[in-house]
């Protein structure tokens, strides 16, 4: 977790919007680039919900573990509109290859909810290694990548 600076407190709570996903990986199996522009699509390998939905849900309890408590809404909370800051994600690659290198390049924006203001934004591309090719080496590694995302926009909020 990082520290909250002193005398620092996010006052305003923030969710994770809905993540719209590139179509390539936007399938209930999980999918490896296979090089060339060449796709493996696993045909006994698939995510247990809407992979958008999982890395809204991992993206949020990742937030909720590195920020002070209060400041993450679950997604669809009950919690009112008026000053809530959004999460917005636009994910231009998030995928395993057989090479066990995993990527995520992905554009961000803090916004005011209902508003196009634009509070603090970033691009990031981020590697990790699995420790293998498998799937089962693929999908922790993911996380993993997720896990750094979150890390970069919280030390943007906590700036």
């Amino acid at each position: 977790m990082l520290p909250t600076p002193p005398g620092h407190t996010l006052y305003t709570p923030i969710e994770v919007g809905e993540v719209p996903i590139p179509a390539t990986i936007d399938r209930n199996s999980i999918v490896l680039s296979a090089g060339n522009g060449r796709l493996n699509i696993a045909s006994h390998d698939q995510w247990g919900a809407p992979i958008g939905e999982l890395i809204r849900q991992a993206l949020t309890a990742n937030l909720t573990a590195r920020l002070p408590p209060g400041c993450v809404l679950s997604p669809g909370g009950i919690a009112g509109r008026s000053g809530l800051h959004v999460l917005s994600l636009n994910i231009l690659r998030f995928m395993g290859d057989t090479m066990g290198h995993v990527t995520l390049d992905v554009s961000w924006n803090v916004l005011v909810a209902g508003s196009s203001k634009v509070l603090h934004s970033g691009h990031e591309v981020i590697a990790v290694q699995a420790a293998s090719s498998d799937i089962s080496a693929i999908v922790p590694a993911m996380s993993q990548a997720l896990g750094q995302l979150a890390d970069r926009v919280t030390a943007a909020l906590l700036r």
